[in-house]
Protein backbone atom coordinates (compact mmCIF):
# COMPACT_ATOMS: atom_id res chain seq x y z
CA UNK A 1 0.00 0.00 0.00
CA UNK A 2 1.13 3.49 -1.03
CA UNK A 3 -0.69 6.59 1.31
CA UNK A 4 -0.54 9.73 -0.13
CA UNK A 5 -1.55 12.37 2.68
CA UNK A 6 -2.78 15.83 2.40
CA UNK A 7 -4.37 18.29 4.99
CA UNK A 8 -7.50 20.25 5.65
CA UNK A 9 -8.62 23.37 6.60
CA UNK A 10 -10.52 23.50 10.15
CA UNK A 11 -14.87 22.83 9.38
CA UNK A 12 -16.36 26.16 10.76
CA UNK A 13 -20.00 26.67 12.43
CA UNK A 14 -21.39 29.21 10.33
CA UNK A 15 -24.98 30.80 10.34
CA UNK A 16 -26.29 32.77 7.13
CA UNK A 17 -29.76 34.88 6.78
CA UNK A 18 -30.66 34.24 3.78
CA UNK A 19 -31.58 37.28 1.64
CA UNK A 20 -35.04 38.27 0.87
CA UNK A 21 -36.69 39.14 -2.21
CA UNK A 22 -36.81 43.30 -1.51
CA UNK A 23 -36.02 44.93 -4.14
CA UNK A 24 -32.81 46.40 -5.58
CA UNK A 25 -30.32 46.72 -2.98
CA UNK A 26 -28.78 49.90 -4.50
CA UNK A 27 -30.79 53.13 -6.33
CA UNK A 28 -31.61 51.73 -9.86
CA UNK A 29 -30.48 55.08 -12.69
CA UNK A 30 -33.18 56.36 -14.44
CA UNK A 31 -33.51 54.01 -18.44
CA UNK A 32 -32.16 56.26 -21.00
CA UNK A 33 -32.93 56.58 -24.46
CA UNK A 34 -30.02 53.88 -26.28
CA UNK A 35 -27.27 55.77 -26.93
CA UNK A 36 -26.60 56.49 -30.64
CA UNK A 37 -23.54 54.67 -32.35
CA UNK A 38 -22.87 55.17 -35.63
CA UNK A 39 -21.56 52.02 -37.65
CA UNK A 40 -18.61 51.74 -39.66
CA UNK A 41 -18.38 54.17 -42.65
CA UNK A 42 -17.76 53.20 -45.50
CA UNK A 43 -20.01 50.24 -45.20
CA UNK A 44 -17.80 46.89 -45.86
CA UNK A 45 -20.95 44.62 -46.76
CA UNK A 46 -24.98 44.72 -47.05
CA UNK A 47 -26.28 41.27 -46.46
CA UNK A 48 -29.54 39.84 -47.89
CA UNK A 49 -31.75 36.96 -46.19
CA UNK A 50 -31.17 34.75 -45.42
CA UNK A 51 -28.27 35.52 -43.22
CA UNK A 52 -26.16 33.57 -40.48
CA UNK A 53 -23.24 34.10 -38.81
CA UNK A 54 -21.00 31.96 -36.45
CA UNK A 55 -17.77 34.13 -36.13
CA UNK A 56 -15.96 31.26 -37.58
CA UNK A 57 -14.71 33.99 -40.14
CA UNK A 58 -13.56 36.33 -36.81
CA UNK A 59 -16.88 38.82 -37.35
CA UNK A 60 -15.00 41.51 -39.65
CA UNK A 61 -18.22 43.24 -40.97
CA UNK A 62 -19.52 44.04 -37.39
CA UNK A 63 -19.15 47.18 -35.34
CA UNK A 64 -17.90 46.39 -32.09
CA UNK A 65 -16.80 48.42 -28.51
CA UNK A 66 -15.92 48.19 -25.16
CA UNK A 67 -15.06 44.23 -24.22
CA UNK A 68 -17.22 42.59 -27.31
CA UNK A 69 -14.55 40.63 -29.44
CA UNK A 70 -15.31 37.34 -31.22
CA UNK A 71 -13.13 34.62 -29.45
CA UNK A 72 -11.81 31.63 -30.48
CA UNK A 73 -11.94 28.72 -28.52
CA UNK A 74 -13.48 29.91 -25.44
CA UNK A 75 -13.35 27.30 -23.65
CA UNK A 76 -9.73 27.64 -22.63
CA UNK A 77 -10.01 31.15 -21.19
CA UNK A 78 -10.88 31.14 -16.97
CA UNK A 79 -11.89 33.26 -14.50
CA UNK A 80 -8.86 34.59 -12.83
CA UNK A 81 -8.17 32.25 -10.44
CA UNK A 82 -7.86 32.50 -7.70
CA UNK A 83 -7.80 36.16 -7.27
CA UNK A 84 -11.18 36.61 -8.85
CA UNK A 85 -12.78 32.97 -8.50
CA UNK A 86 -12.65 31.85 -5.96
CA UNK A 87 -11.42 35.17 -4.07
CA UNK A 88 -13.66 38.02 -5.44
CA UNK A 89 -16.33 34.98 -6.74
CA UNK A 90 -17.76 31.61 -6.33
CA UNK A 91 -18.27 30.06 -9.45
CA UNK A 92 -20.49 26.96 -9.82
CA UNK A 93 -17.79 25.00 -11.75
CA UNK A 94 -13.95 25.35 -12.48
CA UNK A 95 -14.58 29.01 -13.85
CA UNK A 96 -13.75 28.47 -17.86
CA UNK A 97 -16.24 29.76 -20.24
CA UNK A 98 -17.78 27.24 -22.19
CA UNK A 99 -17.16 25.86 -25.56
CA UNK A 100 -18.44 27.99 -28.42
CA UNK A 101 -21.90 26.91 -29.38
CA UNK A 102 -20.73 25.33 -32.91
CA UNK A 103 -17.35 25.69 -34.26
CA UNK A 104 -14.69 27.45 -32.50
CA UNK A 105 -15.72 31.17 -32.28
CA UNK A 106 -18.22 33.33 -30.44
CA UNK A 107 -19.05 36.38 -29.66
CA UNK A 108 -18.32 37.67 -26.09
CA UNK A 109 -18.82 40.78 -23.57
CA UNK A 110 -15.75 40.15 -21.53
CA UNK A 111 -11.59 40.23 -21.08
CA UNK A 112 -9.69 37.82 -21.64
CA UNK A 113 -7.06 38.96 -19.06
CA UNK A 114 -9.40 38.53 -16.48
CA UNK A 115 -12.21 35.87 -17.98
CA UNK A 116 -14.63 37.96 -16.89
CA UNK A 117 -16.28 41.92 -17.36
CA UNK A 118 -14.27 43.30 -14.12
CA UNK A 119 -12.02 45.69 -16.17
CA UNK A 120 -8.29 44.51 -16.19
CA UNK A 121 -7.29 47.62 -14.12
CA UNK A 122 -9.78 46.33 -11.08
CA UNK A 123 -8.44 46.73 -7.66
CA UNK A 124 -6.78 43.72 -7.05
CA UNK A 125 -7.00 43.96 -3.12
CA UNK A 126 -10.56 43.77 -2.26
CA UNK A 127 -12.69 42.30 0.51
CA UNK A 128 -13.21 38.27 0.13
CA UNK A 129 -16.09 37.75 -1.78
CA UNK A 130 -16.88 40.93 -2.71
CA UNK A 131 -18.41 39.97 -6.40
CA UNK A 132 -15.34 41.76 -8.12
CA UNK A 133 -15.72 45.80 -7.98
CA UNK A 134 -14.65 47.53 -10.99
CA UNK A 135 -12.73 51.16 -11.25
CA UNK A 136 -15.73 52.50 -13.18
CA UNK A 137 -18.98 51.01 -14.76
CA UNK A 138 -18.48 49.57 -18.27
CA UNK A 139 -20.35 49.21 -21.34
CA UNK A 140 -20.16 47.91 -25.29
CA UNK A 141 -22.13 46.93 -28.26
CA UNK A 142 -21.55 44.23 -31.37
CA UNK A 143 -23.65 45.73 -34.39
CA UNK A 144 -23.96 43.59 -37.56
CA UNK A 145 -23.52 44.15 -40.78
CA UNK A 146 -26.25 45.72 -42.70
CA UNK A 147 -29.41 43.78 -43.43
CA UNK A 148 -31.22 44.41 -46.61
CA UNK A 149 -34.57 43.47 -45.79
CA UNK A 150 -36.55 44.60 -48.84
CA UNK A 151 -38.21 41.81 -49.53
CA UNK A 152 -38.80 40.55 -46.01
CA UNK A 153 -42.78 40.05 -44.87
CA UNK A 154 -42.18 38.60 -41.63
CA UNK A 155 -38.33 39.11 -40.77
CA UNK A 156 -37.14 37.11 -37.63
CA UNK A 157 -33.80 37.47 -35.41
CA UNK A 158 -32.50 34.20 -33.65
CA UNK A 159 -29.71 33.42 -31.57
CA UNK A 160 -28.04 31.48 -29.31
CA UNK A 161 -26.79 33.02 -25.94
CA UNK A 162 -25.02 31.94 -22.63
CA UNK A 163 -24.76 34.50 -19.77
CA UNK A 164 -23.24 34.69 -16.23
CA UNK A 165 -24.22 38.30 -14.55
CA UNK A 166 -24.51 39.91 -10.93
CA UNK A 167 -26.95 37.97 -9.00
CA UNK A 168 -27.54 41.05 -6.55
CA UNK A 169 -30.11 43.37 -8.56
CA UNK A 170 -30.37 40.98 -11.66
CA UNK A 171 -33.74 43.32 -12.98
CA UNK A 172 -31.20 46.37 -13.49
CA UNK A 173 -27.79 45.75 -13.57
CA UNK A 174 -25.54 43.98 -15.97
CA UNK A 175 -27.89 44.76 -18.53
CA UNK A 176 -27.76 42.52 -21.68
CA UNK A 177 -29.44 44.66 -25.01
CA UNK A 178 -30.67 44.15 -28.03
CA UNK A 179 -31.74 46.87 -30.01
CA UNK A 180 -32.42 47.54 -33.72
CA UNK A 181 -31.47 50.88 -35.98
CA UNK A 182 -33.01 52.01 -39.81
CA UNK A 183 -30.95 55.24 -39.32
CA UNK A 184 -27.13 53.91 -39.75
CA UNK A 185 -26.98 53.71 -36.15
CA UNK A 186 -27.72 57.22 -35.23
CA UNK A 187 -30.56 56.28 -33.34
CA UNK A 188 -32.01 52.70 -31.71
CA UNK A 189 -35.19 51.11 -30.61
CA UNK A 190 -35.87 48.07 -28.15
CA UNK A 191 -36.30 44.72 -30.33
CA UNK A 192 -39.11 42.54 -28.49
CA UNK A 193 -38.71 43.29 -24.91
CA UNK A 194 -35.44 44.85 -25.43
CA UNK A 195 -33.51 42.70 -22.61
CA UNK A 196 -32.43 39.17 -21.90
CA UNK A 197 -32.42 40.31 -17.83
CA UNK A 198 -34.71 38.03 -15.92
CA UNK A 199 -37.74 39.64 -13.91
CA UNK A 200 -36.43 37.85 -10.60
CA UNK A 201 -35.13 39.92 -7.88
CA UNK A 202 -33.39 36.89 -6.10
CA UNK A 203 -31.26 39.10 -3.91
CA UNK A 204 -28.11 36.36 -4.04
CA UNK A 205 -25.13 37.15 -2.09
CA UNK A 206 -22.44 39.36 -3.58
CA UNK A 207 -20.24 36.39 -4.96
CA UNK A 208 -22.85 34.22 -6.05
CA UNK A 209 -23.81 34.88 -10.47
CA UNK A 210 -26.87 34.43 -12.36
CA UNK A 211 -26.58 32.87 -15.19
CA UNK A 212 -28.42 31.21 -18.20
CA UNK A 213 -28.67 28.50 -16.24
CA UNK A 214 -30.00 29.99 -13.08
CA UNK A 215 -29.21 31.26 -9.91
CA UNK A 216 -25.74 29.87 -8.72
CA UNK A 217 -25.95 27.47 -11.50
CA UNK A 218 -23.14 26.88 -14.36
CA UNK A 219 -25.03 29.01 -17.36
CA UNK A 220 -26.63 27.25 -20.39
CA UNK A 221 -26.63 27.52 -24.16
CA UNK A 222 -30.31 28.77 -24.43
CA UNK A 223 -31.94 29.97 -27.95
CA UNK A 224 -34.05 33.31 -28.89
CA UNK A 225 -35.80 34.62 -31.11
CA UNK A 226 -36.86 38.43 -31.92
CA UNK A 227 -39.65 39.58 -34.52
CA UNK A 228 -37.88 41.87 -37.10
CA UNK A 229 -41.27 44.08 -37.74
CA UNK A 230 -39.71 47.33 -37.42
CA UNK A 231 -37.10 46.83 -40.35
CA UNK A 232 -39.07 44.72 -42.52
CA UNK A 233 -39.21 46.27 -46.51
CA UNK A 234 -36.10 48.10 -45.64
CA UNK A 235 -32.68 48.34 -44.23
CA UNK A 236 -31.20 48.22 -41.04
CA UNK A 237 -28.97 46.93 -38.19
CA UNK A 238 -28.76 44.54 -35.02
CA UNK A 239 -27.14 46.01 -32.43
CA UNK A 240 -26.25 43.86 -28.54
CA UNK A 241 -25.35 46.24 -26.05
CA UNK A 242 -23.98 45.13 -22.69
CA UNK A 243 -24.13 47.94 -19.57
CA UNK A 244 -23.04 46.89 -16.03
CA UNK A 245 -24.94 50.22 -14.86
CA UNK A 246 -22.81 50.58 -11.83
CA UNK A 247 -18.91 48.81 -10.86
CA UNK A 248 -20.21 46.54 -8.60
CA UNK A 249 -20.20 42.79 -8.99
CA UNK A 250 -18.73 42.40 -12.09
CA UNK A 251 -16.39 39.40 -11.74
CA UNK A 252 -18.67 37.07 -13.24
CA UNK A 253 -18.33 35.91 -17.53
CA UNK A 254 -20.21 37.88 -19.45
CA UNK A 255 -22.37 37.84 -22.28
CA UNK A 256 -21.76 35.22 -25.37
CA UNK A 257 -23.76 35.44 -28.36
CA UNK A 258 -23.02 32.43 -31.04
CA UNK A 259 -25.16 31.31 -34.55
CA UNK A 260 -27.09 34.22 -34.98
CA UNK A 261 -29.51 34.38 -38.15
CA UNK A 262 -32.58 36.47 -39.66
CA UNK A 263 -34.61 34.57 -41.90
CA UNK A 264 -38.03 35.71 -43.12
CA UNK A 265 -41.44 33.57 -43.55
CA UNK A 266 -43.90 31.77 -41.94
CA UNK A 267 -43.26 30.71 -38.22
CA UNK A 268 -45.04 28.36 -35.74
CA UNK A 269 -46.75 30.05 -32.98
CA UNK A 270 -46.22 29.62 -28.65
CA UNK A 271 -47.14 26.86 -27.03
CA UNK A 272 -47.53 26.61 -23.12
CA UNK A 273 -46.62 23.33 -21.69
CA UNK A 274 -46.67 23.75 -18.12
CA UNK A 275 -46.41 26.27 -15.28
CA UNK A 276 -43.65 25.72 -12.45
CA UNK A 277 -45.27 25.86 -9.79
CA UNK A 278 -48.93 25.54 -11.16
CA UNK A 279 -50.34 27.59 -8.35
CA UNK A 280 -49.51 30.74 -6.08
CA UNK A 281 -50.88 34.15 -5.72
CA UNK A 282 -50.47 38.09 -6.23
CA UNK A 283 -46.95 38.86 -6.97
CA UNK A 284 -45.84 34.96 -7.05
CA UNK A 285 -43.08 34.61 -9.48
CA UNK A 286 -43.97 31.64 -12.20
CA UNK A 287 -41.79 29.91 -15.21
CA UNK A 288 -43.66 28.84 -18.41
CA UNK A 289 -42.47 26.45 -20.17
CA UNK A 290 -43.08 25.94 -23.65
CA UNK A 291 -42.16 26.64 -27.71
CA UNK A 292 -41.94 29.46 -30.14
CA UNK A 293 -42.14 32.16 -27.23
CA UNK A 294 -40.78 35.48 -28.98
CA UNK A 295 -39.18 38.17 -27.15
CA UNK A 296 -42.01 40.97 -26.82
CA UNK A 297 -44.69 38.52 -25.92
CA UNK A 298 -47.53 39.52 -23.67
CA UNK A 299 -49.07 36.57 -21.14
CA UNK A 300 -52.29 36.89 -19.36
CA UNK A 301 -54.11 34.83 -16.89
CA UNK A 302 -57.34 34.90 -16.79
CA UNK A 303 -57.81 37.56 -19.14
CA UNK A 304 -55.71 39.78 -16.77
CA UNK A 305 -51.58 41.20 -18.32
CA UNK A 306 -48.73 39.52 -16.06
CA UNK A 307 -45.30 41.03 -16.23
CA UNK A 308 -43.33 39.17 -17.99
CA UNK A 309 -39.97 38.41 -19.72
CA UNK A 310 -38.95 35.67 -22.22
CA UNK A 311 -35.96 33.80 -21.33
CA UNK A 312 -35.35 32.18 -23.99
CA UNK A 313 -37.50 30.27 -26.74
CA UNK A 314 -38.63 28.11 -24.71
CA UNK A 315 -39.22 29.59 -20.78
CA UNK A 316 -40.66 32.71 -19.93
CA UNK A 317 -40.74 34.35 -16.22
CA UNK A 318 -44.37 36.20 -15.42
CA UNK A 319 -45.86 37.90 -12.40
CA UNK A 320 -49.19 36.77 -10.87
CA UNK A 321 -51.33 39.56 -11.23
CA UNK A 322 -54.17 40.48 -8.76
CA UNK A 323 -56.98 37.10 -9.61
CA UNK A 324 -59.53 35.73 -6.86
CA UNK A 325 -59.07 32.23 -6.11
CA UNK A 326 -60.02 30.04 -9.14
CA UNK A 327 -58.18 28.05 -11.88
CA UNK A 328 -57.57 29.92 -15.11
CA UNK A 329 -56.50 29.58 -18.59
CA UNK A 330 -52.90 31.07 -19.06
CA UNK A 331 -51.98 32.59 -22.89
CA UNK A 332 -49.14 33.80 -24.26
CA UNK A 333 -49.56 36.46 -27.31
CA UNK A 334 -46.40 36.70 -29.52
CA UNK A 335 -45.63 40.00 -31.24
CA UNK A 336 -46.67 38.58 -34.43
CA UNK A 337 -50.35 37.81 -32.74
CA UNK A 338 -50.21 34.40 -32.88
CA UNK A 339 -51.31 32.82 -29.65
CA UNK A 340 -51.01 29.86 -27.23
CA UNK A 341 -53.39 28.84 -25.00
CA UNK A 342 -53.19 26.39 -21.64
CA UNK A 343 -56.67 25.36 -20.30
CA UNK A 344 -57.01 25.36 -16.80
CA UNK A 345 -53.31 25.91 -15.70
CA UNK A 346 -53.18 27.96 -12.85
CA UNK A 347 -54.51 27.88 -9.84
CA UNK A 348 -54.50 31.25 -7.89
CA UNK A 349 -54.72 30.05 -3.87
CA UNK A 350 -53.25 31.60 -1.10
CA UNK A 351 -51.59 28.31 -0.07
CA UNK A 352 -47.88 29.60 0.45
CA UNK A 353 -44.40 27.64 -0.58
CA UNK A 354 -41.48 26.43 1.69
CA UNK A 355 -39.60 29.37 2.98
CA UNK A 356 -36.09 29.06 3.62
CA UNK A 357 -34.49 31.51 6.59
CA UNK A 358 -31.78 30.30 7.81
CA UNK A 359 -29.20 28.17 6.76
CA UNK A 360 -26.50 26.79 9.73
CA UNK A 361 -23.17 25.18 8.25
CA UNK A 362 -23.06 27.28 4.29
CA UNK A 363 -19.95 25.29 3.16
CA UNK A 364 -18.59 21.93 2.72
CA UNK A 365 -15.26 20.52 1.89
CA UNK A 366 -15.68 18.81 -1.94
CA UNK A 367 -16.21 15.07 -1.49
CA UNK A 368 -17.07 15.36 2.45
CA UNK A 369 -20.40 15.29 3.90
CA UNK A 370 -21.61 17.85 5.91
CA UNK A 371 -24.58 17.75 8.38
CA UNK A 372 -26.40 21.32 8.04
CA UNK A 373 -30.06 22.44 9.64
CA UNK A 374 -32.10 24.48 7.85
CA UNK A 375 -35.09 26.65 9.49
CA UNK A 376 -37.53 28.04 7.81
CA UNK A 377 -41.87 27.77 7.52
CA UNK A 378 -43.89 25.71 5.99
CA UNK A 379 -41.95 22.51 5.93
CA UNK A 380 -43.98 19.42 4.46
CA UNK A 381 -42.80 15.86 5.90
CA UNK A 382 -42.44 14.87 2.31
CA UNK A 383 -40.85 17.79 1.15
CA UNK A 384 -37.78 16.81 -1.20
CA UNK A 385 -34.62 18.82 -0.60
CA UNK A 386 -31.77 19.11 -3.19
CA UNK A 387 -28.59 20.75 -3.18
CA UNK A 388 -27.00 22.06 -6.77
CA UNK A 389 -30.22 19.71 -8.58
CA UNK A 390 -28.71 16.45 -6.23
CA UNK A 391 -31.03 14.93 -3.64
CA UNK A 392 -29.61 15.41 -0.23
CA UNK A 393 -29.05 12.55 2.04
CA UNK A 394 -29.99 11.74 5.53
CA UNK A 395 -32.79 14.13 5.33
CA UNK A 396 -34.85 14.52 8.52
CA UNK A 397 -37.80 16.98 8.72
CA UNK A 398 -37.78 17.73 12.34
CA UNK A 399 -40.83 19.96 12.30
CA UNK A 400 -42.53 22.31 9.93
CA UNK A 401 -39.52 24.85 10.95
CA UNK A 402 -36.51 22.77 11.16
CA UNK A 403 -34.90 19.91 8.93
CA UNK A 404 -31.41 18.16 9.19
CA UNK A 405 -29.71 16.99 5.82
CA UNK A 406 -26.31 15.65 4.68
CA UNK A 407 -24.85 17.42 1.87
CA UNK A 408 -24.52 14.91 -1.83
CA UNK A 409 -21.43 13.64 -3.12
CA UNK A 410 -20.51 14.88 -6.72
CA UNK A 411 -21.09 18.10 -5.68
CA UNK A 412 -18.64 20.54 -7.86
CA UNK A 413 -16.67 23.35 -6.51
CA UNK A 414 -18.43 26.62 -5.98
CA UNK A 415 -21.75 28.32 -4.94
CA UNK A 416 -24.73 25.60 -4.52
CA UNK A 417 -28.21 26.33 -4.39
CA UNK A 418 -30.42 24.75 -1.67
CA UNK A 419 -34.17 23.74 -2.67
CA UNK A 420 -36.72 22.96 -0.94
CA UNK A 421 -40.08 21.86 -2.69
CA UNK A 422 -42.88 20.60 -1.30
CA UNK A 423 -45.48 17.72 -2.43
CA UNK A 424 -48.03 20.24 -3.94
CA UNK A 425 -45.25 21.86 -6.20
CA UNK A 426 -44.53 25.12 -4.00
CA UNK A 427 -40.61 25.25 -3.87
CA UNK A 428 -38.03 27.87 -2.34
CA UNK A 429 -34.32 28.30 -3.47
CA UNK A 430 -32.27 29.34 -1.59
CA UNK A 431 -29.41 30.15 -4.19
CA UNK A 432 -25.61 29.98 -3.64
CA UNK A 433 -26.10 28.95 -0.22
CA UNK A 434 -23.91 26.44 0.42
CA UNK A 435 -20.51 26.89 -0.79
CA UNK A 436 -18.23 23.72 -2.07
CA UNK A 437 -14.51 24.11 -1.64
CA UNK A 438 -11.50 22.54 -2.50
CA UNK A 439 -9.35 20.80 0.26
CA UNK A 440 -6.34 23.51 1.40
CA UNK A 441 -3.26 21.86 1.49
CA UNK A 442 -0.98 22.55 4.46
CA UNK A 443 1.68 20.03 6.81
CA UNK A 444 0.30 16.65 6.66
CA UNK A 445 0.19 14.11 9.81
CA UNK A 446 3.55 12.93 9.88
CA UNK A 447 5.05 9.22 10.27
CA UNK A 448 2.19 7.47 9.01
CA UNK A 449 2.46 3.81 9.61
CA UNK A 450 -0.33 1.32 7.62
CA UNK A 451 -1.17 -2.37 9.19
CA UNK A 452 -2.69 -4.88 7.49
CA UNK A 453 -4.27 -7.28 9.19
CA UNK A 454 -7.30 -9.05 7.53
CA UNK A 455 -9.57 -8.53 7.42
CA UNK A 456 -8.83 -4.78 8.31
CA UNK A 457 -6.27 -1.96 7.88
CA UNK A 458 -5.35 0.11 10.71
CA UNK A 459 -4.04 3.80 10.17
CA UNK A 460 -1.63 5.33 12.42
CA UNK A 461 0.17 8.42 12.27
CA UNK A 462 1.77 11.36 14.43
CA UNK A 463 -0.21 14.45 15.72
CA UNK A 464 0.04 17.89 14.04
CA UNK A 465 0.75 20.61 16.76
CA UNK A 466 -0.69 23.64 16.39
CA UNK A 467 -2.76 22.57 13.49
CA UNK A 468 -5.71 20.69 14.60
CA UNK A 469 -7.05 17.38 16.17
CA UNK A 470 -9.67 16.32 13.55
CA UNK A 471 -8.67 14.00 10.99
CA UNK A 472 -10.79 12.64 7.88
CA UNK A 473 -9.75 9.33 5.81
CA UNK A 474 -10.62 9.05 2.22
CA UNK A 475 -9.79 5.83 0.02
CA UNK A 476 -8.70 7.41 -3.55
CA UNK A 477 -6.97 6.10 -7.15
CA UNK A 478 -3.12 7.76 -7.06
CA UNK A 479 -3.17 7.67 -10.95
CA UNK A 480 -5.62 10.35 -11.06
CA UNK A 481 -4.33 11.59 -7.84
CA UNK A 482 -7.56 12.10 -6.70
CA UNK A 483 -8.72 11.04 -3.15
CA UNK A 484 -12.63 11.52 -2.79
CA UNK A 485 -13.84 8.19 -1.54
CA UNK A 486 -14.77 9.49 2.11
CA UNK A 487 -14.29 6.70 4.74
CA UNK A 488 -14.17 8.22 7.75
CA UNK A 489 -13.00 10.72 10.62
CA UNK A 490 -11.80 10.78 13.66
CA UNK A 491 -10.03 13.15 16.46
CA UNK A 492 -7.57 10.54 17.41
CA UNK A 493 -4.47 9.58 15.33
CA UNK A 494 -5.54 5.65 14.72
CA UNK A 495 -8.50 4.75 12.29
CA UNK A 496 -9.72 1.24 11.52
CA UNK A 497 -11.01 0.64 8.03
CA UNK A 498 -12.63 -2.58 9.73
CA UNK A 499 -13.54 -5.39 6.51
CA UNK A 500 -11.54 -3.23 3.74
CA UNK A 501 -9.35 -6.05 3.28
CA UNK A 502 -12.04 -8.65 2.12
CA UNK A 503 -14.61 -5.77 0.44
CA UNK A 504 -12.34 -4.12 -1.76
CA UNK A 505 -9.39 -4.60 -4.41
CA UNK A 506 -6.51 -4.77 -3.56
CA UNK A 507 -4.22 -2.96 -3.51
CA UNK A 508 -5.38 0.22 -1.50
CA UNK A 509 -4.54 4.10 -1.31
CA UNK A 510 -5.61 6.08 1.51
CA UNK A 511 -5.37 9.82 2.16
CA UNK A 512 -5.41 11.05 5.98
CA UNK A 513 -6.81 14.60 5.93
CA UNK A 514 -5.83 16.94 9.39
CA UNK A 515 -8.87 20.07 9.87
CA UNK A 516 -6.91 23.33 10.01
CA UNK A 517 -8.11 26.22 11.99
Amino acid sequence: MKPRINALALLLIIVAQVPGHAGSSRPVPNRTTPPSSPVRSPLATIVTLPWAEDFESGGADWTTSGFFHVIADPQTHEVRNPLINPGMVSLPDEGFLPAAHSGNHSLWYGEDVTGSFIGADFDTIQASHSGGTSQLANTGWAISPELDLTTATEPVLTFWTWWEIEGVDVPWFDMMFVEASTDGGLNWLPVGSGSLNPLDDVNANAHVGYSSGGVGETGAWVHHAFLLTGLAGGHGWIRFRFDTVDPLYNGFRGWIIDDIAVTDGTIPGPVITELVPHLGQQDDLVHAHGQNFHSGAQITIGGEACTEVILAEDLAQLIIPNLRRDIYDVMITNPDGQVGICHSCFQVDNIRPPEIQIVSQTWAYVGLPRTITIAGERFDPAAVVTMGGIPVTNLSIVNDQTLTCTTPLGLGLGARPIRIENPNGLFDVCSGCMEIRPWVTLTPPGDLVIAVSSPHVKLNWSPITGIGNEYVIFHGDPAGGDFMDFVGATTDTTFVDSFAVNAAPSPQYYAVRTLAP
